[in-house]
Parts: structure tokens; sequence; C-alpha cells
């Protein structure tokens, strides 16, 4: 597998609750952590779709970084739904304009998810 050159990298607050949000309602896996000396993980890399994100809580509120991602997937609604499930709120559904299925989700910190199935 190539690897990419852009890697998003996002600051949340509540780290393991967000890892949690991520490994059950985005099918994310995580595939790497680094800790500290007292096993205090300091980072993670997750894998959703092919495509990494490294994620670390933010030392206060004003440095979270909330982002908005765009994901291709199989199903658009099974995507959504799981999210939802896990504590997202729906945001959008519907069409984009360049025909694609859509939803959008926002998690409890902040990030969008665009979930999108190609045509």
């Amino acid at each position: 597998m190539q690897k990419q050159s852009i890697a998003p990298y996002i600051c949340v607050q509540y780290f393991k609750e967000f890892l949690s949000f991520v490994t059950t309602g985005l099918n994310a896996e995580i595939i790497e952590e680094k800790r500290d000396s007292e096993g205090v993980v300091l980072y993670a890399t997750i894998e959703i779709q092919g495509s990494t994100i490294r994620i670390q809580e933010a030392w206060d509120k004003e440095s979270a970084t909330p982002a908005m991602l765009y994901i291709y997937v199989n199903d658009v609604k099974l995507a959504a739904k799981n999210a939802v499930n896990s504590g997202a709120l729906m945001f959008d559904k519907g069409e984009n304009p360049f025909g694609e299925e859509d939803a959008v989700v926002v998690d409890m910190w902040g990030n969008y998810w665009w979930f999108a199935q190609r045509g």
C-alpha cells in the first residue's frame, strides 16, 4: 500500500472517548499508538477506508482542531447510521452536485464526517 503524502491530524479533548467513537462508529482501525514512559497514549494513528488520520489529546479547549473529512464508503446509509448510533448527529443527507449519494454527520467534538458513495 502506498503511503499517503498528507495525513490529517486532529487534536481532541476526551481522546479515549474519541478513539472509541471512531472505532465503533466509523469502523476505524487503530494502527499505531505512541505512549509515554507511564503508558499514557500521546497520539494514535487510525485507518479508515485505507487512509490514515493521526489523533492526539488537545492541551485545552482552544487547542482542539475539529476537521471536515470526506470519506468514500460502500454504503452511505450504513456508515451514517453507525456514526449516529455511536453519538454523532445527522447534519445532511441526499445527493451531492456530483451525482453521488452522501450523508454528513457531526460528532461530539465538532468534526464533520462526509460520507459519499460513488455512483
